[in-house]
């Protein structure tokens, strides 16, 4: 059961969204529930109890950035909802891209946008949000966001995360199979890189936002930009 909250002080509005979400919800055979809520701050309390949220940007003492801020905030190191806001002004689209969410919906064509939300919904719940690693005698389970890069050396593959460095016995090929859907990119035939942690990518290295540095190979560096940019694309709406 996906439970799902429409977030907008404009009350008319957060039901029409609600009444067309159910419609949506329905046709593709998704269990689940829509319920509206008008305020940001009743949002913040309630907001561990739905997977994906729909939150308009302008709202009254709390905007929709600040609610995503406070609740990123409470989340700690648990998992976010997914958040698709809701907009008619097209400038405070730039602001909300630091935020990266699931996607914007334009209150003028929100019918086709909510469509593409959802199915974009469904692929994200079939991507893995762990990866089972085996470390000699040991199994590590690691949270996939949490991978920064896998690098090989030799006959084994090395996983890095902002903490840690694990190793297992592998290839590139069998881990980019393993891991298709969570679309690492190709820095060289013995490097990939988690692209939410990209904070730039300059003309021979990307540059994570911990600070790390990481060669690209000539042979590869025009696809990783295309790579990167379809995944920004992608990711943003």
């Amino acid at each position: 059961m996906i439970k799902i909250a429409v977030c907008d002080d404009d009350k008319r509005f957060c039901l029409v969204i609600k009444d067309y979400l159910e419609a949506q919800v329905y046709e593709l055979k998704i269990q689940g529930k829509v319920e509206p809520i008008y305020s940001g701050s009743d949002l913040i309390e309630r907001f561990e109890e739905f997977s994906l949220i729909f939150l308009d940007i302008e709202m009254p003492e709390i905007n929709g950035l600040e609610v995503y801020d406070t609740i990123s905030k409470f989340s700690g190191d648990s998992e976010l909802p997914y958040i698709a806001f809701l907009t008619c002004k097209d400038e405070m689209v730039f602001e909300a891209l630091k935020k990266r969410p699931l996607t914007f919906i334009r209150k003028s064509d929100y019918k086709e946008d909510i469509l593409y939300c959802l199915k974009k919904l469904i692929d994200k719940a079939e991507t893995p949000f762990e990866y089972y690693l085996k470390e000699g005698r040991n199994t590590v389970v690691l949270k996939v966001k949490d991978i920064e890069y896998i690098e090989k050396d030799k006959n084994y593959l090395f996983f890095y995360t902002t903490k840690d460095k694990y190793r297992e016995r592998g290839t590139v090929a069998d881990i980019e199979k393993k891991l298709c859907k969570c679309c690492f990119l190709r820095l060289g035939l013995g490097c990939l890189v988690n692209p939410i942690h990209i904070q730039e990518i300059t003309t021979n290295e990307v540059i994570l936002q911990s600070g790390k540095h990481l060669l690209i190979s000539r042979k590869y560096r025009a696809k990783l930009k295309s790579d990167y940019y379809g995944w920004m694309v992608d990711n943003v709406g």
